[in-house]
């Protein structure tokens, strides 16, 4: 029994160690977490932190505490997301030490996972700005279903309640009505509200991607009929997967149609 309690403090104290002598790289957002693991692999010199821990919460909704703040000055090498994803992080970025490493992923679509086209420009972004990958940037970034999916799914038309993946659905192809509103469907704008009864009246293979882990208001639910097709997907992602985790969750429920 002391043998065995022996072997684990031992395991754990070279644990801890194995961390302590690894540069620390820190991130403000689980996707570009996902990037950097992504990309330096499971056995790096380096340690990937995750300084604010809000991987359930919408990122545009999110304000920083005291401590957040502290940790993100204090942070010797930080890469911050799209600057439109967290705009507070702006003031950070202006006000860190030059003395510490800073480097901002410049993306269009701030929900870069989302797109596959922006998600690898962020994969080659990040593989940049480290001296050491072990990833193959371009061959991860073309390993992907979506030429498959494209001729199997023309029949229908999606309506995307996150109008960051209508670039995606445009890539593959495909007829979709990406919905424009103010916030995380708190309301939407006419012009979105109209282009659903539109498409409604002219087409009956409808399928509804819904974001998982947002409700949906009861003002858009009057829209949904019985016979459409309801997707709901997690569009936030999960800490420590692959960057390309919703995109693959994407396709495997298109495949489903």
């Amino acid at each position: 029994m002391k043998s065995t309690l022996l072997y684990l403090c031992l395991l754990i104290s070279s644990s801890v160690s194995a961390k302590q002598n690894k540069e620390i790289i820190s991130c403000t957002h689980i996707q570009v977490c996902n990037a950097l693991k992504f990309v330096m692999g499971e056995n790096s010199n380096f340690f990937i932190k995750n300084l604010i821990n809000n991987q359930h919460e919408d990122p545009h909704h999110f304000e920083p505490s005291v401590g957040d703040i502290k940790a993100l000055m204090k942070a010797d090498f930080l890469v911050l997301p799209p600057h439109t994803l967290q705009p507070w992080l702006k003031n950070i970025e202006r006000k860190r030490s030059s003395q510490k490493k800073t480097y901002q992923i410049i993306e269009k679509n701030s929900h870069f996972w989302l797109d596959h086209n922006s998600l690898c420009s962020v994969i080659s972004q990040v593989s940049a700005m480290l001296p050491t990958k072990v990833v193959d940037v371009d061959k991860s970034c073309h390993n992907t279903k979506k030429h498959k999916l494209s001729i199997k799914l023309k029949k229908y038309v999606f309506i995307l309640l996150h109008d960051s993946m209508g670039t995606y659905f445009k890539e593959l192809s495909l007829r979709y009505v990406a919905l424009k509103g103010h916030g995380h469907l708190e309301s939407y704008t006419t012009s979105s509200l109209k282009n659903i009864l539109k498409i409604k009246k002219n087409n009956a293979n409808i399928v509804w991607i819904y974001e998982k882990q947002i409700p949906i208001p009861e003002s858009l639910t009057q829209y949904v009929s019985k016979t459409d097709t309801i997707i709901k997907i997690n569009t936030l992602g999960r800490l420590g997967t692959s960057p390309f985790e919703v995109l693959n969750q994407i396709n495997k429920e298109l495949g489903k149609l």
